[in-house]
């Protein structure tokens, strides 16, 4: 399980890297470590966004987590293009 969500995680970064996507200065997390608690959820808890936000930060994946409600407005802030081409 821990290397399939550190790839997750890879594959998120690289893949904004080559279409230069580009986060915000000012962001708490970034825009792969959203992606990969999405792709976790998906993998692991019946698509639970919560779950896996737990389960990410209790196990120290990702370290500066948001609160529920803000990680709901970043993940529905990435643009739909970006998941069709993922």
């Amino acid at each position: 399980m821990q290397v399939q969500i550190i790839t997750y995680y890879c594959f998120c970064e690289d893949f904004l890297r080559a279409i230069e996507y580009t986060d915000d200065r000012r962001t708490v997390m970034s825009t792969s470590e959203v992606m990969t608690i999405a792709f976790v959820a998906a993998a692991y808890f019946k698509g639970c966004f919560e779950l896996s936000h737990g389960f990410l930060m209790e196990h120290g994946y990702i370290k500066r987590m948001l609160s529920k409600s803000r990680f709901n407005r970043r993940i529905h802030a990435i643009p739909e293009w970006v998941w069709r081409m993922f």
